[in-house]
């Protein structure tokens, strides 16, 4: 570790540069707390054609929001940094002048210190083995129909694919339910899961829904709209106007395990309400990898709620020693 003296210090370390690090950024220099966000470039809705629910920003590309809110930040507040870098480690110090504060490395080894964390580094999908639905994601097969439905409105049918963390009767009701609204007709495919099917079948079927529980064998995406043709294993087709499907998720980099934060069994980082502190203090989450709702107006209000336990603990251990004993912070 290079010499502490010369490693940069900041109130806070926010890993993640979408909308939850920047949500955190905003509420912290409005305090004159000073921040860095690391923002390496990958964003769990790079491939999304647009941002849904966002007022203001409703149907527009997810980079111009991105770009447009670092340059709000930027136009008026000095205390924040943007460092568009990969980290590759993070730990709390046990030891020295800066003991119980953090310490990053990216991959070129250059170091910051915090006096605590935001990780809002977001998840990445998990997206299931069939052949071709990595071609159709976000294309033709959408994980929420509240984000992409709406320009589906009006398709011949609609699907929803009922495996991994979806293969359950609640999980495809549930989206069934949702896909109703924009079709007349909605195939729940179990890919080999007839005991779903039957579920499905006996319980939906008298709504006008259908089950089925052949095996997929691929997707193929057509040009027009969200349309794109399933194949099965026996050798059989069928369109579909669009699909729904919710992929597992799995937390974007090491950073969580090395800082020893605790899981949920989802599969999300702990914490606790309302400011969404991990069970490591001085370690806060914002977005996606804290919440089982990973939707960009959660991810503002976590960020918001994140930065605002920063400001509390930074300001307590800045301002609560008498004033004959301060030394330079």
């Amino acid at each position: 570790m290079a010499s502490e003296s010369s490693i940069p210090l900041y109130d806070c370390l926010i890993i993640g540069g979408g909308i939850a690090g920047l949500s955190s950024a905003l509420s912290l220099v409005r305090t004159l707390h000073t921040a860095v966000v690391f923002d390496e470039g990958i964003h769990r809705n790079d491939q999304a054609p647009h941002l849904a629910t966002v007022p203001t920003w409703d149907s527009q590309d997810p980079k111009r929001f991105r770009d447009a809110a670092k340059l709000n930040i930027l136009s008026k507040y000095s205390t924040v940094e943007f460092a568009n870098v990969k980290l590759e480690k993070v730990n709390q110090l046990t030891d020295g002048p800066y003991k119980g504060y953090f310490c990053v490395w990216d991959t070129k080894q250059r170091q910051w210190l915090g006096r605590k964390v935001i990780l809002a580094m977001g998840v990445e999908d998990l997206l299931p083995t069939i052949d071709g639905f990595a071609e159709c994601w976000t294309k033709g097969i959408f994980h929420c129909l509240v984000h992409r439905g709406y320009e589906e409105r009006g398709s011949a049918s609609g699907g929803v694919l009922a495996i991994d963390g979806d293969a359950t009767f609640f999980a495809a009701r549930h989206l069934a339910f949702q896909a109703r609204n924009l079709t007349d007709h909605v195939v729940i495919y179990t890919h080999g899961n007839d005991e779903l099917a039957q579920e499905v079948e006996s319980q939906l079927g008298p709504c006008g829904f259908r089950a089925e529980s052949r095996r997929i064998e691929k997707l193929v995406q057509h040009p027009e709209r969200a349309q794109m043709e399933v194949h099965f294993e026996d050798g059989q087709s069928e369109t579909v106007g669009f699909i729904v499907h919710r992929p597992r998720t799995s937390i974007r980099g090491p950073f969580a395990e090395q800082l020893g934060v605790e899981m949920t069994p989802e599969g999300h980082i702990k914490t606790q309400f309302p400011f969404n502190e991990t069970t490591v203090s001085g370690v806060f989450v914002a977005g996606d990898a804290g919440s089982q709702f990973k939707i960009g107006t959660q991810a503002v209000v976590m960020g918001a709620f994140a930065a605002g336990g920063v400001q509390m603990q930074v300001n307590a251990e800045k301002w609560s020693q008498p004033l004959n004993s301060v030394v330079s912070q």
